[in-house]
């Protein structure tokens, strides 16, 4: 399990997008997602997080049930038991509720990065997730994306939280920031190559997302090869990746 406090003094994290390694019967974040990304040697894998109707947080990628399952509804439409009841068309997969998915990872060593897919979160809601990341000790090896600031409150002392836009201004100007348990999270577009050591600097982790729709003009993957190679040059902390970019990273390809 990496301790996202000490990645620096080894190799690069690698996060799997999509809620782990996919394809023709592993649906976007299930369970065979996560064994399949703990088989292809990944740190940590995307956890798209949903609340049902009852307030249970469920993994589940899309925005309805109708392209992955079927069903013509979504997670907050349904109860925990009536999302239990659902299977994915892939696999006949059953969806996994976080509880389940954060015992798996720990039991594959698989660390997690948090996306909380609800427009509108509820602090119990996400204190409920605290608890889960606790219950399955996890603390050390999980980030969240969202920069919801009502996440950084109550999610900060279990994840690393995306810095915020001022502070990452403030950084981008050399200004004194205290970033530890930060981390600058985004598409290499987003960010001047010139700030990542001054966000590392100042205590903040960097993990640039190379995902196949933000490069969908790069059949050839040139334009993403390439900024792998200027942004490991750099020396950033990790990569959130498609397993479709595998192979930059030492990895055949699924």
């Amino acid at each position: 399990m990496r301790d996202l406090a000490k990645v620096r003094a080894r190799r690069p994290i690698l996060i799997a997008h999509r809620g782990g390694v996919v394809g023709p019967t592993l649906p976007e974040c299930s369970l065979a997602a996560l064994r399949a990304a703990s088989k292809w040697g990944y740190d940590l894998t995307e956890l798209d997080v949903r609340e049902t109707k009852d307030g249970v947080p469920v993994i589940f990628h899309d925005s309805d049930l109708r392209s992955a399952c079927g069903r013509e509804a979504t997670i907050r439409d349904l109860t925990a038991a009536e999302v239990r009841g659902i299977r994915y068309q892939k696999n006949n997969e059953t969806i996994a509720s976080l509880d389940e998915a954060l015992a798996l990872c720990r039991k594959l060593n698989l660390g997690v990065m948090l996306d909380l897919k609800d427009s509108s979160l509820r602090p119990e809601f996400l204190r409920q997730v605290g608890t889960l990341v606790r219950r399955h000790h996890l603390e050390r090896s999980t980030v969240t994306i969202s920069g919801n600031p009502l996440v950084r409150v109550e999610l900060r002392s279990v994840a690393v939280v995306p810095v915020t836009p001022q502070e990452l201004q403030r950084i981008a100007k050399g200004e004194p920031v205290a970033a530890d348990g930060l981390y600058w999270f985004g598409i290499p577009a987003w960010i001047a190559f010139d700030t990542i050591p001054k966000l590392q600097r100042a205590g903040a982790l960097v993990v640039p997302a190379i995902n196949t729709f933000r490069y969908e003009n790069d059949p050839d993957r040139v334009q993403a090869r390439r900024e792998v190679e200027q942004l490991l040059a750099i020396g950033v902390d990790g990569f959130q990746i498609d397993s479709a970019y595998q192979d930059f990273f030492g990895r055949a390809l699924p």
